[in-house]
């Protein structure tokens, strides 16, 4: 598959903050899995209305049970991007990282501790979905995008690195299923509805159901 680079995005409606975010992590790191993770997470924000919540709206925020300490730290220093996350212990922030993100899953997908992972993905019909998780804005799913790029940027090691792709791979499949769900994937409403569209937004979605409907996340 060719990959869609970060620089051809479709930036219609963008808010202010969605375009500093995204230069960052597009100047952080590279590789076609973080291709697919921020174009499919630019999405997830278009279906929520590109919103721009305040501090303060608790519906749009994250748990910060877990959290890494390291995302306080950048809220109190302003959100500057420029500044090093200080990461000290990656094994420790590894593990606080993988409990901060299972905490925020629906109940299927949980496990006590770290005794599972990667965690399931063995969805039944009428379970809860993604109602911890599916947040907008400066302290919605961005902040997960964030971290994984911190993440990224201090491990160097075989096992580090390995231990990191397991948990893009997991964001880059929760990223799947609540984006997949909106864009109608693989049925004739979807198809329907793109062929009603125009020019590059059309082209757009049908990458979009593509990234979505192959699977071939790693």
């Amino acid at each position: 598959m060719v990959p869609t680079p970060i620089a051809s995005l479709d930036r219609s409606g963008w808010p202010e903050w969605l375009g500093h975010a995204i230069n960052f992590v597009s100047t952080s790191v590279k590789g076609l899995d973080w291709d697919r993770i921020v174009v499919l997470y630019v999405e997830l924000e278009r279906g929520m209305g590109f919103l721009s919540p305040a501090y303060t709206d608790a519906s749009h925020k994250l748990k910060t049970e877990h959290r890494p300490a390291e995302v306080k730290a950048f809220m109190k220093y302003g959100r500057d991007y420029r500044r090093d996350a200080g990461i000290s212990d990656l094994a420790e922030y590894a593990d606080s990282w993988r409990m901060w993100w299972q905490g925020m899953q629906p109940a299927w997908r949980k496990a006590e501790g770290l005794a599972l992972w990667p965690l399931s993905r063995a969805y039944t019909a009428g379970s809860e979905l993604w109602v911890d998780i599916k947040r907008a804005g400066t302290n919605g799913f961005l902040l997960v995008i964030l971290t994984l790029v911190w993440w990224d940027l201090k491990a160097k090691s075989a096992e580090e690195r390995r231990e990191l792709a397991s948990a893009k791979e997991d964001v880059l499949w929760v990223l799947g299923e609540m984006v997949g769900g909106r864009l109608f994937v693989g049925t004739k409403r979807a198809s329907d509805d793109a062929m009603e569209m125009n020019g590059p937004r059309k082209k757009y979605v049908l990458f979009l159901r593509y990234l979505i409907s192959s699977h071939d996340f790693t």
